[in-house]
């Protein structure tokens, strides 16, 4: 028989351009890929084996038949064996998210059994012929010769059993491979039986490998261009499946921190290579981990979780690495970063809710909790309790559940009660107040705190319009420079101030030294702005450490808040009463008066007084009170004046 090798050869040429192209990518070998180029080079093997076996066929008369018959048995084995590597590649990569190891080993036993099998059928078929056989007429088929195909029948029904079995675990690139590639290999194999003369086995395997390299090679299949491990996009997509298909896995999230520095130091080309470096190391710091460019510097480690402590190893693992200098060519560098690690252990829950899990671990670290976060027990009632309160944030914004306490501050001068600051309260579903120190922080950070000012100011607006008490002067605000940033603040205050025709010297902005530090020429053209129509200022928490007295030299401070922080062992520790003496004099001098904070002793209040505060705002004198509480407190300690 003559048969046409054109499609052999044109198979070739296809299979050594995927190898050359593989070859030239600059990418971190994992496991896959290496299985990959196995199934290449095999699909070279093969085809020039069959190549070979057509010119000696051809040739049969001067060509010995014993070596016709190894060369033609030779590759019979081989492209059953190819068939069953490739058939384990896809078993991998459909197993890939399922931990549980059973199937993998059930299909490394499958295989093995019908390769085994049909290898013994060849080295049998060589005396009895059943398969192909040779005479002095030449080459002759067997009866049994297409068996081949019942062995790739069946490794492609073991695929699909996997698929069906695993569904919620595989991803979609193997869905769309198992829909494609049986119904094209039988169709190739059913033009081979019917044209027996056009060779197609390459073309069966040229086929099989293109979808491959397609679905899982391609540098389009959310590869990161720079480091060759995932990015952001097959990081979500892997996570996703683990959890549809409920595999317990290890996450860990390293964020490199100041690595400006490193491209200041190296240039950008190096910090590159340090990121390349990273990379290739994490895809490979404990078996089977996959590693992802997670950010710009972040990168997210995912390893299949069995117990606490191999958990541990893994993550003591990554630690000590980082404890140790990173090398690109002469450069040296150990890099600072932060982890955060989360356990999937089959909870109930979306991705989403896991990702949330990690941003928050991650947004922990260099709180209190230092550079390593793991979410446990303790972080996780953290993460539901600030998840709660932010919801009753949104509801107090939504449905008018906030509210505003009012504590007293003395006269030292006058001996009365005549300015307050509005403190923001807020209730839970129950009825119990939140704390501002909880409630604040988590506005602040998720964008809240510009709309709850304006409900505060809007508030005390209303409350100095409607009382009635001749004793109360001002009240005072507290805002932070996120207000300050918006292009109509000062519209706004003077709007509402005339809405419910308060005089504007009645209102005080209360302003951190936290603040101020921000942004400090825009804040003094707002003060500018406002004190113009009557508002003046407070300088908060002076003493915290954010400022000095330059700062009050710049900017026009019509009170200094003298922080709680420096009256520690007032009024015993003689140093103490000296500093804030001084301080007092000093502020004095400069034209601001000076209120004195978290006084809570007669003791204190008295020296406070002698060494010459002009207000005092502390639990000695009153609480924050509601806004009946405070009129009846004012009316009651001015009358008794």
């Amino acid at each position: 028989m003559d048969w046409i090798l054109s499609t052999e050869f044109f198979s070739l040429i296809i299979v050594f351009i995927l190898i050359l192209n593989l070859r030239e990518k600059k990418s971190v070998t994992t496991h896959g890929k290496k299985m990959y180029q196995n199934c290449l080079c095999l699909s070279a093997v093969n085809i020039i084996l069959n190549i070979i076996c057509v010119f000696t066929i051809e040739y049969y008369k001067t060509v010995p038949i014993w070596i016709n018959m190894a060369l033609n048995s030779l590759y019979f084995f081989l492209i059953v064996c190819m068939s069953t590597y490739v058939a384990y590649y896809m078993a991998y990569l459909i197993l890939e998210h399922v931990y549980d190891k059973y199937l993998m080993k059930k299909a490394v036993k499958f295989l093995t059994v019908i390769t085994v099998i049909y290898s013994l059928l060849i080295i049998i078929n060589i005396n009895a012929g059943f398969i192909f056989y040779f005479d002095s007429y030449g080459y002759h088929r067997g009866s049994l010769l297409n068996i081949g195909y019942g062995v790739m029948a069946l490794e492609i029904a073991m695929l699909v059993y996997f698929c069906v079995k695993n569904k919620m675990s595989i991803t979609k690139n193997m869905v769309h491979v198992m829909k494609m590639m049986p119904p094209i290999v039988i169709l190739l194999t059913i033009f081979q039986l019917i044209y027996d003369e056009v060779l197609m086995n390459g073309c069966i395997i040229v086929v099989a490998d293109i979808l491959l390299l397609f679905n899982f090679q391609s540098g389009d299949l959310e590869i990161d261009s720079l480091t060759s491990i995932g990015n952001r996009s097959s990081f979500y997509n892997d996570i996703n499946l683990r959890i549809s298909g409920r595999q317990s896995f290890q996450l860990i999230i390293i964020s490199i921190k100041k690595f400006s520095a490193i491209n200041q130091k190296f240039g950008h080309k190096i910090g590159d290579m340090f990121l390349y470096e990273i990379a290739k190391k994490l895809e490979k710091i404990v078996p089977e981990s996959k590693a992802f460019r997670y950010g710009n510097v972040d990168f997210a480690v995912v390893v299949p979780f069995d117990k606490n402590a191999d958990a541990d190893n893994v993550l003591d693992t990554i630690l000590s690495r980082f404890e140790k200098s990173w090398n690109v060519g002469s450069s040296k560098y150990v890099f600072e970063a932060k982890f955060a690690e989360v356990i999937y252990h089959n909870e109930n829950i979306d991705i989403t809710q896991f990702m949330e899990y990690a941003e928050y671990s991650l947004g922990l670290t260099n709180e209190c909790y230092g550079n390593v976060v793991r979410f446990d027990k303790n972080i996780c009632d953290k993460y539901i309790r600030e998840k709660a309160v932010l919801n009753f944030i949104r509801e107090g914004i939504d449905k008018n559940r906030f509210f505003v306490y009012y504590q007293p501050i003395y006269d030292c001068k006058n001996n009365s009660f005549s300015s307050a600051e509005a403190l923001l309260r807020l209730k839970d579903d129950k009825g119990n107040i939140i704390s501002p120190c909880e409630f604040i922080p988590l506005a602040e950070e998720n964008g809240y705190l510009d709309q709850i000012s304006w409900i505060v100011i809007d508030k005390v607006c209303s409350f100095l319009s409607d009382i009635k008490s001749h004793y109360l002067g001002t009240v005072s605000v507290n805002l932070t420079m996120q207000q300050f940033l918006s292009n109509d603040f000062v519209d706004r205050m003077t709007s509402c101030l005339k809405k419910y025709n308060v005089d504007p010297k009645r209102l005080k902005i209360e302003i951190t030294e936290s603040a101020i530090v921000q942004d400090l020429s825009m804040l003094s053209s707002i003060m500018k702005k406002l004190s113009l129509i009557g508002v003046k200022f407070y300088l908060d928490d002076f003493g915290t450490g954010y400022s000095n007295l330059s700062t009050v030299l710049d900017l026009d401070f019509e009170y200094i808040k003298i922080d709680h922080s420096l009256l520690n062992g007032f009024p015993e520790n003689i140093k103490t009463v000296n500093l804030l003496k001084t301080m007092i004099d000093v502020f004095q001098n400069m034209g601001s008066d000076v209120v004195v904070e978290g006084i809570e002793t007669k003791k204190q209040a008295e020296e406070i007084i002698n060494i010459g505060a002009d207000w005092i705002q502390g639990f000695y004198y009153s609480n924050p009170l509601p806004e009946n509480e405070f009129v009846e407190f004012i009316e009651k300690n001015n009358e008794a004046v």
